[in-house]
Order: C-alpha cells, then structure tokens, then sequence
C-alpha cells in the first residue's frame, strides 16, 4: 500500500509487543513490518527496513531506550521514533526529545492515543499528550526541584554547604551538587545573587517545609526538625510562615557572634 505508514516495534516483553501489534494491525494505513526486543536488535532492524516510524519502549533489559536515541537517529535519521513509556516524569520527556525523539506516549494513554500519536509522528509532527505538556510547562515554570527549593532557602539564609549537608542529612558533595545545579538553572553567579533571587521570589516567605532546619522548632529549640505541614498567616496579601521568624533570628545571631569573634 503506497501510503501506507511503516512501523517497527521495540520492547523486551513479548505480551506488549503483541498487543502494540494487534492493536496496529487493526487500523488501515499501518503496518507493523517488524519487531525487535533490544535496542541494539532495534538498529539493526532499522538499517534493514528503513520503517517511518520506531515505536520504542523506555524500560528494556540492558540499554533502555532513552540510553539508545542518538545511536538510533544515528542509524536511520530519517525513522521517527515515538517513545512508548510508563514515566510522566518531565525529565524524562525533555532527555527523550533532546535525543532525537519526536513523540512522547505514556504507556497507559497507548489503547487510545497510539494511533493518533502514530500519525503524527510519521507526519514529522512532535507528539506529546496534554497532561505531559501541561506537566512539563509548569515544570519549566518552576525548574527547580522541592530539594532544590530546601538548598536555596537555606543558602539564602546564610547556611554554609557544610551546614546544609547537616541539616538535609546528605553529603557536603551533594549539598555542592544542588547550590551548583540551582546557580545554573536560575543564573546565579555569587551568594549575593542567590539571596536576591530568593528575596525576590518570595523563597522566604513560601509555604515550602524545610524540614531539618536546626535549633527551631515548635516544642523545642533543641529539636532538629520543623513539622512538614506549615501553617502560614495572612496578613495584607502576605503569605507570613511563622518558622521563619525564629529561623532568621538564629541566623542573625550566629552572624553577629561570628563578626565579634
């Protein structure tokens, strides 16, 4: 059929790949004209029928799929490859169109949007669900992670990489990691930088817990933890958190006896 849309199949789990099929085969202008259960299987296919379309699966014995797009698109550009995957994480949705992918499915979305998805694709269309595009906007609204938002509060507080390792209970190499990821993806160059962005982003009077801030807490000041459910006032259109009074006069205080030491 001369219009009729080539696809080659890619996953280890033999029950899925004959679902995909069957649920393929039952719709005019597709045509399921191979099958791999690797990706490195699924390069060779590729060299050897040339099809329109790669559906490939994320989660694969060996190299997952997303490990393998640049060797794909390397192997046959001219293929488009839609990602069938069971992770809505937005992280995953970025590496996979970074790496030569041109759609993005979710494995639980294929009975209904896989031949819509299909078409796209071979079309040279991206394809992205709704609720992945809706999560990955806000993601991009937001690029800093809950762990990031912990880091950037404290260093904005005035807390030393040391400090935060300590009070986060990680590593001073992981605490280094996050405040170098958080400078990148805001822009930031010095400490200064950080504590106006935070100032300015409301960073210091949001409802984010930090929940392993030292030396504040509700029942005890020797207590290492702050609940996780904050409860914040509204005075004038200001989101007040009541932790964060005494957490600023812990720091001020350390400062001062730091200057007069």
């Amino acid at each position: 059929m001369e219009d009729c849309i080539k696809v080659l199949v890619c996953g280890d789990q033999t029950l899925v790949r004959a679902g995909l099929r069957r649920l393929l085969e039952e719709e005019p202008g597709l045509e399921v004209i191979g099958e791999a259960v690797s990706a490195e299987e699924a390069v060779d296919e590729l060299r050897a029928c040339r099809p329109e379309v790669l559906l490939l699966d994320v989660v694969m014995a060996g190299r997952n799929g997303l490990d393998s797009l640049l060797e794909i698109a390397e192997a046959a550009p001219e293929t488009q490859v839609l990602v069938l995957s069971q992770y809505d994480d937005p992280a995953y949705v970025r590496r996979a169109f970074s790496t030569g992918a041109t759609g993005y499915l979710l494995m639980e979305a294929a009975d209904t949007e896989l031949v819509h998805a299909i078409r796209e694709v071979a079309s040279g269309h991206p394809y992205l669900h709704p609720q992945l595009g809706a999560r990955l906007a806000a993601a991009e609204a937001d690029p800093l992670s809950d762990r990031e938002h912990e880091v950037l509060h404290l260093l904005a507080l005035g807390y030393t990489n040391q400090e935060i390792a300590k009070l986060l209970f990680m590593s001073v190499r992981t605490a280094e990691t996050h405040r170098g990821r958080i400078m990148q993806k805001l822009g930031l160059h010095t400490r200064a930088e950080i504590v106006s962005y935070a100032l300015g982003a409301g960073e210091l009077d949001s409802e984010r817990p930090v929940k392993t801030v030292c030396g504040v807490s509700n029942t005890a000041q020797q207590s290492h933890s702050v609940p996780a459910s904050i409860k914040t006032e509204r005075r004038d259109q200001h989101v007040v958190t009541p932790y964060l009074a005494p957490v600023r006069r812990l720091v001020d205080k350390r400062l001062s006896d730091e200057r007069l030491a």
